[in-house]
């Protein structure tokens, strides 16, 4: 019978193969625990200081909404509320900030729901986690709209 030697080589090859394990259930279990329960309906309201009034004009109800920067579809249209002035904060050059209406630009709110899951700051859908405050650019419809989530809330 031979007698096995165990060397460095050896060492690496077995603390390799465990770091791989742990970063897998590590990556497993952010999964699992992101998720606090099932599937649930959102409605979620995107805010638009700033975007061209015929974009905003295009926006219809039952629009498809999705992110733009991942394509995760977010849900349809239910509400619009739409000015035709825009409210972009301008830095001055002393430092402060003031309110600067764009011609041709308006503001406004875009509501829509869609099928997601919860997660502890907000909502998740695929893949994508998504909270009140965060910028997101949202195609919406044939329109592409910049802004920031306002509200997020469970309806079903």
């Amino acid at each position: 019978m031979k007698k096995f030697k165990f060397n460095f080589v050896d060492l690496v090859v077995v603390l390799a193969i465990i770091a791989v394990v742990a970063f897998v259930v590590l990556q497993l279990s952010n999964g699992i625990l992101d998720s606090s329960g099932g599937s649930a309906t959102y409605k979620m309201t995107f805010y638009t200081e700033e975007s061209t009034i015929y974009s905003l004009d295009n926006v219809k109800i039952g629009d498809p909404v999705c992110d733009e920067s991942n394509d995760v579809s977010l849900g349809k249209v239910v509400s619009t509320e739409f000015s035709n002035e825009s409210h972009a904060q301008l830095e001055t050059a002393d430092g402060t900030y003031v309110e600067a209406a764009r011609p041709g630009y308006g503001s406004g709110s875009v509501v829509f729901e869609g099928e997601g899951t919860a997660y502890q700051y907000g909502a998740k859908f695929d893949n994508s986690k998504y909270s009140v405050g965060q910028t997101v650019t949202l195609r919406v419809g044939t329109s592409k709209l910049y802004g920031r989530i306002k509200a997020i809330e469970v309806i079903k």
